[in-house]
């Protein structure tokens, strides 16, 4: 056997692996856009590969989530920012993804649990 035959072989079963744990294979992240003191609406990209799955989510009360929170692979999410008559704010949108993990809550196993894979900083002048 050669070596090229060796490495070859090495790729494909380290591809074959990473294709049947889809979650090892996902990567994420987010524009973090910059808006004037008016306000409006603005839209924030999630960037991922295909079937990838996540979830947009925001602790800010002052800003409004108005469209699809969610996806498979890279989608757009549009946020309304009230205009700002104040200093300048900002704030995070997180990228949420939600797996079945191994881990019990409560004595229940196999219970789905979220994490945050990607902060977005939001600032309004």
């Amino acid at each position: 056997m050669t070596n090229n035959f060796v490495m070859k072989a090495i790729k494909l079963a380290v591809l074959s692996t990473a294709a049947l744990i889809p979650a090892m294979a996902c990567t994420y992240s987010a524009s973090s856009p910059v808006v004037g003191a008016g306000g409006g609406n603005v839209a924030v990209q999630v960037y991922t590969q295909p079937g990838c799955a996540w979830q947009l989510t925001s602790g800010a009360s002052w800003m409004q989530l108005n469209s699809v929170r969610s996806g498979n692979g890279s989608g757009t999410v549009f946020v309304y920012l009230p205009p700002n008559q104040g200093a300048v704010r900002q704030a995070y949108l997180n990228v949420v993804v939600t797996y079945s993990g191994g881990g019990t809550i409560g004595g229940r196993s196999g219970v789905p649990t979220s994490a945050i894979v990607y902060r977005s900083l939001v600032t309004e002048y």
